[in-house]
C-alpha cells in the first residue's frame, strides 16, 4: 500500500474552478471506481489551499487514474493557472485506522 499527501495553493480567481475539476473528478470516479485507489480532497480554511490524500492498494491504480479525462483536465488547468504555491507531495506511512479501506 502507498499514501501520498499532495498540497497546493490556488489564486482566489481559481478556486472554483479547481472545486468544479475536483468534483467532476471525484463524480467520474463514483461512477467508475478504480480498484485499489481511493482518492479524497480537503481545502484548508483559507479556502486556496487544497489537500489531496491518495491511497493505492494496487501498482496499476494511479496510472489508470491518470489515465483518465477528468484528472487530466484537473491537472492540466491546475498547471496552466499557474498556482500560488507548487504542489508539494509526502509519502504517508501508514499506522493504522478505525475502519478498513
Amino acid at each position: 500500500m502507498k499514501a501520498v499527501r499532495i498540497r497546493y495553493e490556488v489564486e482566489a480567481s481559481f478556486v472554483d474552478r479547481n472545486t468544479t475539476n475536483l468534483r467532476s473528478f471525484m463524480d467520474a470516479l463514483r461512477r467508475n471506481p478504480i480498484e485499489g485507489l481511493s482518492f479524497v480532497a480537503f481545502v484548508l480554511d483559507d479556502k486556496r489551499t487544497f489537500v489531496h490524500v491518495i491511497i493505492e492498494r494496487d501498482n496499476t491504480a494511479r496510472g489508470k487514474m491518470s489515465a483518465m479525462p477528468e484528472f487530466r483536465t484537473l491537472q492540466t488547468e491546475l498547471e496552466e493557472n499557474c498556482p500560488a504555491s507548487s504542489p508539494s507531495s509526502n509519502d504517508l506511512n501508514f499506522i493504522d485506522a478505525s475502519y478498513d479501506f
